[in-house]
């Protein structure tokens, strides 16, 4: 008879075979359970939008049967030519007010001698005052 100090009994106890085939089929297990579950959280995912959907074009019918019923009235129809057709009834004349197609103009700054008015001439701009700095410091140089 062998005897066996500890510390092999140790290693030989870490993995057996039949511990490694128990780990392999618990590993084989887990993984072919992840999709299914994740494909069914997709269907519950997908039927929770149709139902949204369906619930909306619900809405979207009954809007449209009540629409239909209301064009069924001679006064909404009338209501509907002469608003968006434009159509009047005989005898009837039919006014258009036309907005002008050109722009109002700006006021000029030009005044009524032909010269540019002081009061109406804007500040310069950022860059004609950094170039007009830039000519008076050339101009005290020179």
């Amino acid at each position: 008879m062998t005897t066996t100090t500890p510390v092999e009994r140790v290693q030989r106890a870490f993995m057996t075979p039949r511990g490694a085939i128990l780990a392999l089929l618990l590993v084989g297990v887990l993984f072919s359970s992840v999709y299914p579950i994740r494909r069914y959280f997709q269907v519950r995912s997908s039927i929770a939008q149709l139902q949204h959907e369906d619930r909306a074009l619900d809405q979207r019918t009954q809007q449209l049967t009540k629409q239909k019923a209301s064009l069924q009235s001679d006064a909404e129809v009338e209501s509907i030519a002469r608003q968006d057709l434009g159509y009047v009834r005989p005898g009837e004349v039919p006014f258009a007010i036309i907005q002008p197609s050109v722009a109002p103009s700006t006021p000029s700054n030009v005044g009524a001698a032909g010269l540019f008015d002081a009061a109406r001439t804007s500040k310069p701009g950022f860059f004609a005052r950094i170039w007009s700095a830039f000519v008076r410091a050339a101009h005290t140089i020179s």
